[in-house]
Parts: C-alpha cells; structure tokens; sequence
C-alpha cells in the first residue's frame, strides 16, 4: 500500500502502553484503593488514565 492510499486521519508513528497493577488484595475496598493510587500516578506523570469501561479486573489467588 502507497503512503497516499493510507488515511489522512491515520498517525504516522503511533505507539500504546500498557501497564500492569497488581494488588496482593482482591477486595473490593483494597482495589478501589489502588485504583484511585493508579489515577493519581497517572497524573504525577502526565499519562491519560484509562475510562472506567477500560479497566478489566482479573483476580488470581495463590497458595504462596
């Protein structure tokens, strides 16, 4: 595809993070808490946090 053929709209470099928060508590006070710590971090160092709608919670529990 020719660079001409590419929408106009499109971004020439793009590049998405992900990032990772584990909590050692999976309940639902003890999450919320990180969670409202992640915002702030987000802040502190000028990254966009993510929308409600775009947080998955994945909770794994292990016997160590």
């Amino acid at each position: 595809m020719f660079v001409l053929q590419v929408s106009q709209m499109l971004p020439e470099n793009f590049s998405e993070k992900c990032i990772r928060v584990y909590c050692k508590r999976a309940d639902a006070q003890s999450v919320a808490v990180a969670m409202e710590c992640f915002r702030e971090a987000c802040e502190v160092h000028d990254l966009i946090p993510p929308k409600v709608n775009q947080v998955s919670l994945c909770v794994s529990y292990s016997n160590s």
